[in-house]
Protein backbone atom coordinates (compact mmCIF):
# COMPACT_ATOMS: atom_id res chain seq x y z
CA UNK A 1 0.00 0.00 0.00
CA UNK A 2 2.67 2.28 0.77
CA UNK A 3 4.33 2.12 -2.08
CA UNK A 4 1.10 2.43 -4.36
CA UNK A 5 0.47 5.88 -2.44
CA UNK A 6 3.77 6.77 -3.31
CA UNK A 7 3.51 6.40 -6.65
CA UNK A 8 0.60 8.33 -6.77
CA UNK A 9 1.30 11.13 -4.69
CA UNK A 10 4.62 12.22 -5.81
CA UNK A 11 5.01 15.64 -5.69
CA UNK A 12 1.96 16.28 -4.84
CA UNK A 13 -0.35 17.92 -2.12
CA UNK A 14 -2.60 15.61 -0.05
CA UNK A 15 -4.04 14.81 3.02
CA UNK A 16 -4.30 11.48 4.19
CA UNK A 17 -6.14 10.60 7.57
CA UNK A 18 -5.20 7.12 9.34
CA UNK A 19 -8.61 6.37 11.43
CA UNK A 20 -8.89 4.49 14.25
CA UNK A 21 -5.05 3.05 14.64
CA UNK A 22 -3.75 0.61 17.04
CA UNK A 23 -0.33 -0.53 15.67
CA UNK A 24 1.90 0.48 17.86
CA UNK A 25 5.20 -0.83 16.70
CA UNK A 26 7.77 2.02 16.31
CA UNK A 27 9.50 0.90 13.24
CA UNK A 28 7.08 0.47 10.93
CA UNK A 29 5.69 4.10 11.68
CA UNK A 30 8.98 5.41 11.02
CA UNK A 31 9.14 3.69 7.51
CA UNK A 32 5.54 4.68 6.45
CA UNK A 33 6.02 8.20 7.55
CA UNK A 34 9.79 8.52 6.14
CA UNK A 35 8.36 7.27 2.48
CA UNK A 36 4.94 9.19 2.82
CA UNK A 37 6.26 12.61 4.01
CA UNK A 38 9.12 13.46 1.59
CA UNK A 39 7.42 12.84 -1.81
CA UNK A 40 4.58 15.17 -1.22
CA UNK A 41 4.34 19.28 -2.17
CA UNK A 42 4.60 21.61 0.71
CA UNK A 43 2.18 21.53 2.57
CA UNK A 44 0.64 17.96 2.60
CA UNK A 45 -0.32 16.21 5.66
CA UNK A 46 -0.73 12.66 7.86
CA UNK A 47 -3.57 13.30 10.34
CA UNK A 48 -3.82 9.84 12.53
CA UNK A 49 -6.92 9.46 15.02
CA UNK A 50 -6.35 6.36 17.62
CA UNK A 51 -7.81 5.41 20.76
CA UNK A 52 -4.46 4.52 21.62
CA UNK A 53 -2.27 6.15 23.80
CA UNK A 54 0.54 4.12 22.74
CA UNK A 55 0.25 4.88 19.01
CA UNK A 56 -0.31 8.59 20.54
CA UNK A 57 3.26 8.73 21.56
CA UNK A 58 4.52 7.81 17.79
CA UNK A 59 3.02 10.83 16.41
CA UNK A 60 3.39 14.50 16.66
CA UNK A 61 0.07 15.69 16.74
CA UNK A 62 -2.41 14.95 19.09
CA UNK A 63 -5.79 15.61 20.73
CA UNK A 64 -6.84 15.06 24.17
CA UNK A 65 -6.78 11.36 25.64
CA UNK A 66 -5.95 11.35 29.51
CA UNK A 67 -3.13 10.35 29.88
CA UNK A 68 0.85 11.30 30.89
CA UNK A 69 1.51 14.68 29.09
CA UNK A 70 5.21 14.42 29.77
CA UNK A 71 5.61 11.51 28.05
CA UNK A 72 4.61 13.67 24.39
CA UNK A 73 7.94 15.44 24.09
CA UNK A 74 7.49 16.29 20.48
CA UNK A 75 4.24 17.36 20.16
CA UNK A 76 3.21 20.15 17.77
CA UNK A 77 -0.37 20.18 17.95
CA UNK A 78 -3.07 20.32 21.07
CA UNK A 79 -6.72 20.74 20.63
CA UNK A 80 -8.68 19.82 23.76
CA UNK A 81 -11.89 17.81 23.47
CA UNK A 82 -12.71 17.55 26.79
CA UNK A 83 -11.98 20.83 28.25
CA UNK A 84 -13.77 20.31 31.56
CA UNK A 85 -10.34 18.45 32.40
CA UNK A 86 -8.47 21.26 31.55
CA UNK A 87 -7.71 23.73 34.71
CA UNK A 88 -4.15 25.24 36.05
CA UNK A 89 -2.76 22.66 37.45
CA UNK A 90 -3.38 20.37 33.81
CA UNK A 91 -2.23 23.80 31.66
CA UNK A 92 1.00 24.01 34.34
CA UNK A 93 2.03 20.56 32.68
CA UNK A 94 1.31 21.50 29.16
CA UNK A 95 3.85 24.92 29.71
CA UNK A 96 6.32 22.44 31.22
CA UNK A 97 6.55 19.77 28.75
CA UNK A 98 5.09 20.84 25.41
CA UNK A 99 8.63 22.99 24.61
CA UNK A 100 7.61 21.98 20.64
CA UNK A 101 4.55 22.75 20.77
CA UNK A 102 3.29 25.36 17.59
CA UNK A 103 -0.61 25.00 17.54
CA UNK A 104 -2.27 25.25 21.52
CA UNK A 105 -6.73 25.41 21.71
CA UNK A 106 -7.25 25.54 25.18
CA UNK A 107 -10.81 26.83 24.61
CA UNK A 108 -13.74 26.41 27.04
CA UNK A 109 -11.40 25.38 29.49
CA UNK A 110 -11.43 26.14 33.46
CA UNK A 111 -8.31 27.71 33.58
CA UNK A 112 -8.36 31.00 35.31
CA UNK A 113 -4.68 31.94 35.38
CA UNK A 114 -1.69 31.19 33.03
CA UNK A 115 1.08 30.24 34.67
CA UNK A 116 4.60 32.25 33.50
CA UNK A 117 6.10 29.50 32.52
CA UNK A 118 3.66 29.95 29.03
CA UNK A 119 6.91 31.72 27.89
CA UNK A 120 8.52 28.02 27.30
CA UNK A 121 6.52 27.67 24.47
CA UNK A 122 9.52 29.66 22.56
CA UNK A 123 7.65 27.74 18.75
CA UNK A 124 3.96 28.72 19.79
CA UNK A 125 2.38 30.09 16.60
CA UNK A 126 -1.45 30.11 17.72
CA UNK A 127 -2.91 30.04 21.17
CA UNK A 128 -7.21 30.04 21.26
CA UNK A 129 -8.19 30.90 25.12
CA UNK A 130 -11.71 31.89 24.36
CA UNK A 131 -14.51 30.69 26.40
CA UNK A 132 -12.07 31.20 29.28
CA UNK A 133 -12.40 32.31 33.14
CA UNK A 134 -9.28 34.86 33.20
CA UNK A 135 -8.92 37.58 34.62
CA UNK A 136 -5.72 38.89 32.96
CA UNK A 137 -2.74 37.29 30.61
CA UNK A 138 1.00 37.50 32.35
CA UNK A 139 3.73 39.56 30.58
CA UNK A 140 5.49 36.64 30.11
CA UNK A 141 3.60 35.72 27.05
CA UNK A 142 4.58 38.39 25.27
CA UNK A 143 8.12 36.60 25.07
CA UNK A 144 6.15 34.57 22.79
CA UNK A 145 8.22 35.99 19.25
CA UNK A 146 6.72 33.80 16.67
CA UNK A 147 2.83 34.00 18.22
CA UNK A 148 1.03 34.11 14.64
CA UNK A 149 -2.65 34.01 16.50
CA UNK A 150 -3.81 35.10 19.38
CA UNK A 151 -7.67 34.26 19.91
CA UNK A 152 -9.51 35.74 23.31
CA UNK A 153 -13.31 35.28 22.24
CA UNK A 154 -16.04 35.50 24.77
CA UNK A 155 -13.28 35.84 27.82
CA UNK A 156 -15.95 37.96 29.89
CA UNK A 157 -13.67 38.60 33.43
CA UNK A 158 -10.67 39.53 30.75
CA UNK A 159 -9.80 43.27 32.39
CA UNK A 160 -6.79 44.42 30.77
CA UNK A 161 -3.94 42.93 28.27
CA UNK A 162 0.17 42.88 29.09
CA UNK A 163 1.56 46.26 28.31
CA UNK A 164 4.24 44.37 26.10
CA UNK A 165 2.00 43.46 23.48
CA UNK A 166 4.11 45.57 21.08
CA UNK A 167 6.41 42.73 21.81
CA UNK A 168 4.72 40.37 19.51
CA UNK A 169 6.63 41.17 15.77
CA UNK A 170 4.92 38.31 14.49
CA UNK A 171 1.45 38.66 15.32
CA UNK A 172 -0.75 38.47 12.47
CA UNK A 173 -4.36 37.78 13.88
CA UNK A 174 -5.70 39.36 17.05
CA UNK A 175 -9.33 38.64 18.04
CA UNK A 176 -10.87 40.15 20.96
CA UNK A 177 -14.55 39.55 22.32
CA UNK A 178 -16.85 40.18 24.73
CA UNK A 179 -14.45 41.02 27.11
CA UNK A 180 -14.23 43.65 29.98
CA UNK A 181 -10.91 45.13 28.80
CA UNK A 182 -10.34 48.72 29.05
CA UNK A 183 -6.91 49.15 28.49
CA UNK A 184 -5.22 48.94 25.21
CA UNK A 185 -1.51 48.97 23.60
CA UNK A 186 0.15 51.90 25.29
CA UNK A 187 1.75 54.54 23.64
CA UNK A 188 4.86 53.22 21.41
CA UNK A 189 7.96 55.32 20.49
CA UNK A 190 8.41 56.63 16.51
CA UNK A 191 11.17 53.98 16.11
CA UNK A 192 9.26 50.95 16.98
CA UNK A 193 6.45 49.49 14.45
CA UNK A 194 4.83 47.54 16.97
CA UNK A 195 2.38 45.30 14.79
CA UNK A 196 4.31 45.42 11.91
CA UNK A 197 2.85 41.66 10.79
CA UNK A 198 -0.88 42.25 12.00
CA UNK A 199 -3.18 41.47 9.24
CA UNK A 200 -6.77 40.97 11.34
CA UNK A 201 -7.61 42.87 14.47
CA UNK A 202 -11.30 41.92 15.77
CA UNK A 203 -12.53 44.13 18.39
CA UNK A 204 -16.16 42.89 19.80
CA UNK A 205 -18.30 43.72 22.86
CA UNK A 206 -15.26 45.55 24.80
CA UNK A 207 -17.44 48.20 26.51
CA UNK A 208 -15.18 50.44 28.67
CA UNK A 209 -12.58 50.42 25.72
CA UNK A 210 -12.44 54.65 25.47
CA UNK A 211 -9.37 55.16 23.49
CA UNK A 212 -6.85 53.11 21.39
CA UNK A 213 -4.00 55.16 20.87
CA UNK A 214 -1.37 55.15 18.07
CA UNK A 215 1.23 57.86 18.53
CA UNK A 216 3.09 56.48 14.87
CA UNK A 217 0.33 58.09 13.28
CA UNK A 218 -1.00 61.69 13.39
CA UNK A 219 -4.32 61.76 14.89
CA UNK A 220 -5.56 64.75 12.56
CA UNK A 221 -3.74 63.22 9.32
CA UNK A 222 -3.45 60.78 6.69
CA UNK A 223 -0.30 61.98 5.61
CA UNK A 224 1.94 58.94 4.61
CA UNK A 225 4.83 61.00 6.27
CA UNK A 226 3.00 59.73 9.34
CA UNK A 227 4.34 55.53 9.44
CA UNK A 228 1.54 53.17 10.85
CA UNK A 229 1.99 51.27 13.58
CA UNK A 230 -0.41 48.46 11.01
CA UNK A 231 1.31 48.08 7.75
CA UNK A 232 0.18 44.80 6.80
CA UNK A 233 -3.41 44.95 8.78
CA UNK A 234 -5.97 43.80 6.24
CA UNK A 235 -9.07 43.30 8.32
CA UNK A 236 -10.48 45.45 11.23
CA UNK A 237 -13.43 44.82 12.78
CA UNK A 238 -14.90 46.97 15.67
CA UNK A 239 -18.51 45.81 17.17
CA UNK A 240 -20.01 47.06 20.63
CA UNK A 241 -17.19 49.86 21.59
CA UNK A 242 -19.48 52.05 22.29
CA UNK A 243 -17.80 54.35 23.95
CA UNK A 244 -14.40 54.13 22.13
CA UNK A 245 -14.01 57.40 20.15
CA UNK A 246 -10.43 57.72 19.40
CA UNK A 247 -8.42 55.44 17.30
CA UNK A 248 -5.96 55.06 14.51
CA UNK A 249 -7.23 56.47 11.07
CA UNK A 250 -4.20 55.08 8.49
CA UNK A 251 -4.04 51.43 7.81
CA UNK A 252 -2.35 51.32 4.55
CA UNK A 253 -3.56 47.71 3.62
CA UNK A 254 -6.88 47.78 4.74
CA UNK A 255 -8.84 45.75 2.90
CA UNK A 256 -11.99 44.83 5.08
CA UNK A 257 -13.87 47.13 7.28
CA UNK A 258 -16.64 46.25 9.90
CA UNK A 259 -18.16 48.53 12.42
CA UNK A 260 -21.61 47.51 14.42
CA UNK A 261 -23.02 49.56 17.51
CA UNK A 262 -20.15 52.12 17.66
CA UNK A 263 -19.59 55.59 17.99
CA UNK A 264 -20.12 57.08 14.63
CA UNK A 265 -17.99 59.97 15.09
CA UNK A 266 -15.13 58.47 13.90
CA UNK A 267 -16.41 56.14 11.57
CA UNK A 268 -16.04 58.52 8.49
CA UNK A 269 -12.66 59.57 8.98
CA UNK A 270 -11.47 56.09 9.18
CA UNK A 271 -12.99 55.15 6.13
CA UNK A 272 -11.81 58.50 4.19
CA UNK A 273 -8.29 57.92 5.13
CA UNK A 274 -8.21 54.36 4.12
CA UNK A 275 -10.02 54.85 0.18
CA UNK A 276 -7.44 53.68 -1.64
CA UNK A 277 -7.45 50.39 -0.29
CA UNK A 278 -10.72 49.14 1.10
CA UNK A 279 -12.34 46.13 -0.61
CA UNK A 280 -15.01 46.22 1.39
CA UNK A 281 -17.09 47.84 3.77
CA UNK A 282 -19.53 47.14 6.51
CA UNK A 283 -21.24 49.99 8.75
CA UNK A 284 -24.37 48.65 11.14
CA UNK A 285 -26.28 50.45 14.08
CA UNK A 286 -23.20 53.69 14.25
CA UNK A 287 -26.05 56.33 15.54
CA UNK A 288 -23.66 59.27 14.93
CA UNK A 289 -22.46 58.81 11.64
CA UNK A 290 -23.97 61.43 9.39
CA UNK A 291 -21.99 60.98 6.15
CA UNK A 292 -19.63 59.00 4.46
CA UNK A 293 -16.73 60.31 1.76
CA UNK A 294 -18.59 60.21 -1.83
CA UNK A 295 -14.83 59.19 -2.99
CA UNK A 296 -15.91 55.80 -1.50
CA UNK A 297 -17.74 55.37 -4.15
CA UNK A 298 -16.49 57.40 -7.28
CA UNK A 299 -12.85 57.24 -8.67
CA UNK A 300 -12.50 54.44 -6.34
CA UNK A 301 -11.34 50.78 -8.61
CA UNK A 302 -10.59 49.09 -5.20
CA UNK A 303 -13.80 48.83 -3.51
CA UNK A 304 -15.85 45.51 -4.19
CA UNK A 305 -19.13 45.55 -1.47
CA UNK A 306 -20.42 48.77 0.77
CA UNK A 307 -23.68 48.37 3.02
CA UNK A 308 -24.49 50.47 5.16
CA UNK A 309 -27.93 49.55 7.60
CA UNK A 310 -29.64 50.66 10.59
CA UNK A 311 -28.00 54.22 10.92
CA UNK A 312 -30.35 56.35 11.95
CA UNK A 313 -28.85 59.58 11.57
CA UNK A 314 -27.24 58.48 8.03
CA UNK A 315 -27.62 61.52 5.30
CA UNK A 316 -25.66 59.92 2.50
CA UNK A 317 -22.44 60.96 1.07
CA UNK A 318 -20.43 64.26 0.98
CA UNK A 319 -20.41 65.73 -2.22
CA UNK A 320 -17.57 65.01 -4.53
CA UNK A 321 -14.63 67.58 -4.50
CA UNK A 322 -13.68 67.42 -7.76
CA UNK A 323 -16.21 69.22 -10.38
CA UNK A 324 -15.92 69.84 -14.12
CA UNK A 325 -15.78 73.31 -15.88
CA UNK A 326 -19.38 73.99 -15.22
CA UNK A 327 -18.65 73.36 -11.16
CA UNK A 328 -20.99 70.23 -11.70
CA UNK A 329 -19.58 66.42 -10.01
CA UNK A 330 -18.00 64.79 -12.24
CA UNK A 331 -19.12 61.25 -13.25
CA UNK A 332 -16.39 59.07 -12.94
CA UNK A 333 -16.69 55.31 -13.15
CA UNK A 334 -16.51 52.73 -10.94
CA UNK A 335 -15.56 49.40 -12.76
CA UNK A 336 -15.04 47.34 -9.01
CA UNK A 337 -17.77 47.69 -6.95
CA UNK A 338 -19.99 44.57 -7.36
CA UNK A 339 -22.66 45.16 -4.15
CA UNK A 340 -24.34 48.13 -2.40
CA UNK A 341 -26.92 48.08 0.17
CA UNK A 342 -28.37 50.88 2.29
CA UNK A 343 -30.87 48.81 4.74
CA UNK A 344 -33.14 51.06 7.04
CA UNK A 345 -31.32 54.52 6.91
CA UNK A 346 -34.69 56.89 7.85
CA UNK A 347 -32.22 59.75 7.84
CA UNK A 348 -31.16 59.51 3.97
CA UNK A 349 -32.00 61.86 1.49
CA UNK A 350 -29.66 61.86 -1.43
CA UNK A 351 -27.64 59.25 -3.58
CA UNK A 352 -25.19 59.42 -5.80
CA UNK A 353 -25.38 59.04 -9.68
CA UNK A 354 -25.14 55.40 -10.04
CA UNK A 355 -24.44 55.74 -14.10
CA UNK A 356 -21.03 54.28 -14.84
CA UNK A 357 -21.32 51.62 -11.89
CA UNK A 358 -20.03 49.07 -14.76
CA UNK A 359 -19.49 45.98 -12.15
CA UNK A 360 -22.47 46.40 -10.05
CA UNK A 361 -24.55 43.38 -9.75
CA UNK A 362 -26.37 43.46 -6.12
CA UNK A 363 -28.17 46.70 -5.47
CA UNK A 364 -30.68 47.07 -2.36
CA UNK A 365 -32.06 50.86 -1.37
CA UNK A 366 -34.34 49.56 1.34
CA UNK A 367 -36.69 50.98 4.22
CA UNK A 368 -34.97 54.89 3.78
CA UNK A 369 -38.33 56.02 4.73
CA UNK A 370 -37.17 60.04 3.48
CA UNK A 371 -36.43 58.92 0.23
CA UNK A 372 -38.41 60.09 -2.89
CA UNK A 373 -36.22 59.06 -5.46
CA UNK A 374 -33.65 56.28 -6.98
CA UNK A 375 -29.92 56.64 -8.05
CA UNK A 376 -30.23 57.55 -11.73
CA UNK A 377 -29.23 55.24 -14.10
CA UNK A 378 -29.76 51.97 -12.24
CA UNK A 379 -31.70 50.61 -15.22
CA UNK A 380 -28.66 50.57 -17.36
CA UNK A 381 -26.23 48.92 -15.52
CA UNK A 382 -25.10 46.11 -17.43
CA UNK A 383 -23.83 43.70 -14.78
CA UNK A 384 -27.23 43.93 -12.42
CA UNK A 385 -28.63 40.84 -11.01
CA UNK A 386 -30.29 41.65 -8.27
CA UNK A 387 -32.43 44.48 -7.15
CA UNK A 388 -34.03 45.12 -4.18
CA UNK A 389 -35.95 48.61 -3.62
CA UNK A 390 -39.00 50.42 -1.55
CA UNK A 391 -40.19 50.82 1.83
CA UNK A 392 -39.95 54.60 0.85
CA UNK A 393 -41.60 57.89 1.86
CA UNK A 394 -45.02 57.28 3.26
CA UNK A 395 -45.89 61.00 1.60
CA UNK A 396 -45.52 58.90 -2.09
CA UNK A 397 -48.42 57.48 -3.66
CA UNK A 398 -46.55 56.32 -7.13
CA UNK A 399 -43.53 54.25 -6.57
CA UNK A 400 -40.62 56.11 -8.20
CA UNK A 401 -39.30 52.75 -10.54
CA UNK A 402 -37.29 53.33 -13.34
CA UNK A 403 -39.26 54.82 -16.29
CA UNK A 404 -39.76 52.58 -19.11
CA UNK A 405 -38.97 54.31 -22.96
CA UNK A 406 -39.77 52.44 -25.85
CA UNK A 407 -40.96 54.78 -28.24
CA UNK A 408 -38.82 53.21 -31.22
CA UNK A 409 -39.72 49.40 -29.82
CA UNK A 410 -35.77 48.75 -29.46
CA UNK A 411 -34.97 49.83 -26.04
CA UNK A 412 -36.28 46.97 -23.35
CA UNK A 413 -33.39 44.88 -24.32
CA UNK A 414 -31.20 48.17 -22.58
CA UNK A 415 -34.18 48.18 -19.69
CA UNK A 416 -32.37 46.28 -16.44
CA UNK A 417 -30.68 44.01 -18.84
CA UNK A 418 -29.41 41.47 -16.45
CA UNK A 419 -32.10 41.53 -13.75
CA UNK A 420 -33.15 37.93 -12.80
CA UNK A 421 -34.00 38.70 -9.12
CA UNK A 422 -36.38 41.74 -7.63
CA UNK A 423 -37.51 42.33 -4.10
CA UNK A 424 -40.31 45.11 -4.35
CA UNK A 425 -41.48 46.76 -1.09
CA UNK A 426 -44.08 48.76 -0.76
CA UNK A 427 -45.51 51.45 1.93
CA UNK A 428 -49.52 52.45 2.90
CA UNK A 429 -49.98 54.37 0.08
CA UNK A 430 -49.20 52.27 -3.02
CA UNK A 431 -52.31 50.29 -4.36
CA UNK A 432 -50.57 49.00 -7.41
CA UNK A 433 -47.58 47.41 -8.12
CA UNK A 434 -44.97 49.65 -10.44
CA UNK A 435 -46.22 49.10 -14.11
CA UNK A 436 -42.85 48.76 -15.46
CA UNK A 437 -41.94 45.69 -13.83
CA UNK A 438 -43.93 43.89 -16.85
CA UNK A 439 -40.87 44.94 -19.05
CA UNK A 440 -38.42 42.25 -16.79
CA UNK A 441 -39.05 39.49 -19.07
CA UNK A 442 -35.92 37.55 -18.04
CA UNK A 443 -36.76 38.17 -14.37
CA UNK A 444 -36.59 34.76 -12.70
CA UNK A 445 -37.02 35.52 -8.51
CA UNK A 446 -40.02 38.35 -7.64
CA UNK A 447 -40.82 38.92 -4.05
CA UNK A 448 -43.43 41.67 -3.41
CA UNK A 449 -43.35 42.62 0.22
CA UNK A 450 -45.61 44.92 2.55
CA UNK A 451 -48.20 46.29 -0.19
CA UNK A 452 -51.02 46.66 2.78
CA UNK A 453 -53.41 48.71 -0.07
CA UNK A 454 -53.06 46.09 -2.86
CA UNK A 455 -56.36 43.86 -3.88
CA UNK A 456 -55.29 42.15 -6.44
CA UNK A 457 -52.11 41.16 -8.63
CA UNK A 458 -52.04 42.81 -12.59
CA UNK A 459 -52.96 41.01 -15.58
CA UNK A 460 -49.66 41.89 -17.12
CA UNK A 461 -47.58 39.66 -14.38
CA UNK A 462 -48.61 36.86 -17.08
CA UNK A 463 -45.79 38.59 -19.34
CA UNK A 464 -42.99 37.59 -17.22
CA UNK A 465 -42.48 34.54 -19.00
CA UNK A 466 -39.31 33.48 -17.12
CA UNK A 467 -40.52 33.71 -13.60
CA UNK A 468 -39.69 30.67 -11.64
CA UNK A 469 -40.39 31.94 -7.93
CA UNK A 470 -42.68 34.25 -7.07
CA UNK A 471 -43.38 34.97 -3.21
CA UNK A 472 -45.87 37.71 -1.73
CA UNK A 473 -45.41 38.81 1.85
CA UNK A 474 -47.34 41.13 4.37
CA UNK A 475 -49.90 41.99 1.71
CA UNK A 476 -52.86 42.43 4.13
CA UNK A 477 -55.82 43.18 1.47
CA UNK A 478 -54.41 40.78 -0.83
CA UNK A 479 -57.42 39.17 -2.08
CA UNK A 480 -57.16 38.34 -5.93
CA UNK A 481 -54.19 36.63 -8.45
CA UNK A 482 -54.34 37.69 -11.80
CA UNK A 483 -56.73 35.43 -14.12
CA UNK A 484 -56.26 31.88 -14.56
CA UNK A 485 -55.51 32.68 -18.15
CA UNK A 486 -52.28 35.12 -17.13
CA UNK A 487 -50.79 32.76 -14.67
CA UNK A 488 -51.05 29.85 -16.96
CA UNK A 489 -48.73 32.04 -19.43
CA UNK A 490 -46.56 31.75 -16.01
CA UNK A 491 -44.92 27.91 -17.71
CA UNK A 492 -41.57 28.92 -16.20
CA UNK A 493 -43.22 29.07 -12.55
CA UNK A 494 -42.09 26.04 -10.16
CA UNK A 495 -42.80 27.90 -6.89
CA UNK A 496 -45.21 29.85 -5.08
CA UNK A 497 -45.24 31.12 -1.54
CA UNK A 498 -47.74 33.67 0.29
CA UNK A 499 -47.11 34.46 3.74
CA UNK A 500 -49.20 36.62 6.00
CA UNK A 501 -51.78 37.64 3.41
CA UNK A 502 -54.74 36.04 5.24
CA UNK A 503 -57.46 36.95 2.97
CA UNK A 504 -55.13 35.51 -0.37
CA UNK A 505 -54.64 32.38 1.98
CA UNK A 506 -58.24 31.54 2.41
CA UNK A 507 -58.95 31.86 -1.25
CA UNK A 508 -55.87 30.03 -2.71
CA UNK A 509 -56.09 26.91 -0.28
CA UNK A 510 -57.54 24.01 -2.12
CA UNK A 511 -61.09 24.70 -2.69
CA UNK A 512 -60.63 28.92 -2.09
CA UNK A 513 -61.53 30.84 -5.26
CA UNK A 514 -58.47 31.34 -6.34
CA UNK A 515 -57.10 27.49 -6.35
CA UNK A 516 -58.22 26.96 -9.54
CA UNK A 517 -55.41 29.58 -10.85
CA UNK A 518 -52.55 28.24 -9.02
CA UNK A 519 -53.66 24.22 -9.03
CA UNK A 520 -51.19 23.59 -11.85
CA UNK A 521 -47.85 25.16 -10.16
CA UNK A 522 -45.53 22.48 -8.96
CA UNK A 523 -44.60 23.73 -5.48
CA UNK A 524 -47.59 25.89 -3.45
CA UNK A 525 -47.41 26.77 0.04
CA UNK A 526 -50.21 29.86 0.60
CA UNK A 527 -49.97 29.61 4.36
CA UNK A 528 -49.33 31.99 7.45
CA UNK A 529 -45.75 31.50 8.53
CA UNK A 530 -43.87 33.37 11.02
CA UNK A 531 -40.89 35.57 10.64
CA UNK A 532 -39.77 38.18 7.76
CA UNK A 533 -38.26 37.69 3.88
CA UNK A 534 -34.58 37.95 3.71
CA UNK A 535 -34.90 42.42 3.49
CA UNK A 536 -31.42 42.62 2.83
Amino acid sequence: MVNSLKENLQNKRYLIVLEEMWNNKHNEWDDMLKTLLPIGAHGSKVIVTTPSNEVTLKTRSFSFVAMELSKVKKLRTFISTTPEFIDNTYAMQIFMNFSHIRVLDLSCNAITELPPSIAKLKHLRYLNLSNSRLSKLPNSITTLYHLQSLILKNCFELKDLPRGMKKLINLRHLIICKSQANAWIPPMPREVSSFRSLEELSLIGMPNLLEWSDHMSSPSSASSSFPSSFPRLERLEIKACHKLTIMPNRFPFLKVLKLEHCNGEPVSSLVDSNLTSLTSVDIAFCKELVFLPRGLLRGNNMLQSLEVSNCEMFQGFNPDQELDEEGQSRLLPNNSLDSLSLFNCPALVSWPDLRGFNSLWVLGINVCKRQKSIPNGIEHLPKLVILGIGGFSEELESSPFPAFNNEEGTLQRHYFPSLRTLYIYGWSKLKCLPDQIQYLTSLQYLLIYNFDSLEALPEWLGNLASLRYLSIWKCENLKYMPSAEQMQRLTSLQQLEIHFCPLLVDRCIEGGEEYSKISHIPNQEPFLAMGNPTLR
